[in-house]
């Protein structure tokens, strides 16, 4: 059972987790780009509502470009006007006073979606635009959920080929396919929450001491989901993201989806009609969704692959766990203990000097997961 949150706390809280990833992310560069988005946390949900909240940005910023004194249905025009969409989507780059709101926003999104799935499904549903369910308001959100996707799965599957339903009726399905007893478990996110915002599990959830420590986030370690819900996720495969289509000027922009019969894969890229020999190679939001999700697949491979350099291959949370759990809270011991082992000459080497002197120090257990993972590192630096 979760330790729910009330409004103030989630506020609260999403500011302060929001400072504290933030102040570590933008201490060595000035501004993020789509791919470091989606690999910016280990909670999954959390990067793809804040890849969400900038993809809804897009679109609104792309509705205000157009002007009432000019054709945007003529075809010169708008394939022009998609081409420039498509290019804007391949430089995705924010700064630091831009990004925290969208963190903070994400962050409590994510929560009240943890602690209360039906009440955040209702609100979805209240603010439905003019008051409508329809497939496409779906499509375009069930790729950004990466927990509870299965909950737009069912409501696609009573719409049942109908255009579109009222939010009264779509509310009542929700109270249906959401009972009290059909959720997610996602006490392990909560606890990474509260351990990067320094709150520990005896202590008031509304007091936030904040601390910071980390040095930089690194690509997080893929993690199996915990669930009580045996339906698969309908919008968990590899997704694209279509650029807006303007055939009519008051219309939003259009994503379509390909069905098939095990996995529903969203089509047609944003990509502008230019040469390879003309355009760099950039990632889009798609190629940053479409790559996060097939790392799924090749997260053993990765997990076992050699690395130059430990410190730069420390993920947020792990540098947490091991500062607090192998080297006694002490973030300056934990650098110290790194820039030894590095320059070490070998596995062994590192392992004997690691167990010689921070093992009695400490306490290690060799059987913690803690130093488990701290020695597989240790063996990819050196093997």
């Amino acid at each position: 059972m979760i330790d729910k949150w009330n409004a103030s706390e989630i506020k609260n809280n999403s500011a302060e987790f929001s400072k504290v990833i933030c102040n570590e992310f933008f201490s060595y560069k000035e501004k993020i780009e789509g791919t470091e988005i989606i690999n910016l946390t280990e909670i999954k949900q959390l990067n793809l509502f804040i890849l969400k909240a900038i993809f809804d940005k897009w679109k609104t910023e792309s509705e205000n470009l157009r002007s009432p004194y000019f054709d945007y249905n003529n075809p010169e025009v708008n394939k022009a006007f998609e081409d420039f969409m498509n290019i804007l989507s391949r430089h995705i780059s924010i700064a630091k006073n831009h990004f925290s709101p969208l963190v903070e926003k994400s962050l409590a999104d994510t929560i009240s979606l943890y602690q209360s799935p039906k009440e955040f499904f209702l609100e979805q549903m209240r603010n439905l635009p003019e008051f409508k369910l329809t497939q496409e308001w779906l499509q375009t959100n069930g790729k950004f959920f990466y927990d509870y996707n299965w909950v737009l799965r069912e409501l696609s599957a009573k719409l049942n080929g109908v255009q579109f339903v009222y939010a009264n009726e779509a509310s009542e399905w929700i109270q249906e396919i959401l009972p009290d007893t059909k959720i997610e478990n996602h006490e392990s996110e909560i606890k990474d929450i509260k351990k990067i915002i320094g709150i520990n599990e005896n202590q008031s959830s509304g007091q936030n001491p904040y601390q910071s420590f980390f040095d930089s986030i690194e690509e997080y370690k893929q993690t199996k989901k915990s669930t009580e819900v045996q339906s698969p996720p309908v919008y968990e495969a590899p997704v694209t993201i279509q650029p807006p289509v303007y055939e009519v000027p008051a219309e939003a922009p259009k994503l379509e989806i390909k069905q098939e019969p095990v996995q529903q894969v969203m089509t047609t890229p944003l990509e502008a009609p230019v040469s390879k020999s003309e355009e760099p190679k950039n990632d889009t939001i798609n190629d940053v969704m479409h790559n996060a999700m097939e790392s799924d697949s090749v997260a053993d491979i990765y997990q076992k692959k050699k690395i130059e350099n430990i410190r730069n291959n420390i993920s947020l949370n792990q540098k947490f766990l091991f500062i607090n759990n192998l080297f006694g809270g002490n973030s300056q011991i934990f650098n110290q203990a790194i820039d030894e082992l590095e320059v070490c000459g070998s596995f062994q080497e590192a392992k004997e000097q690691m167990l010689k002197k921070y093992m009695p120090q400490f306490k290690w257990s060799l059987n913690s997961p803690e130093t488990e993972e701290f020695l597989d590192l240790l063996k990819r630096r050196f093997n």
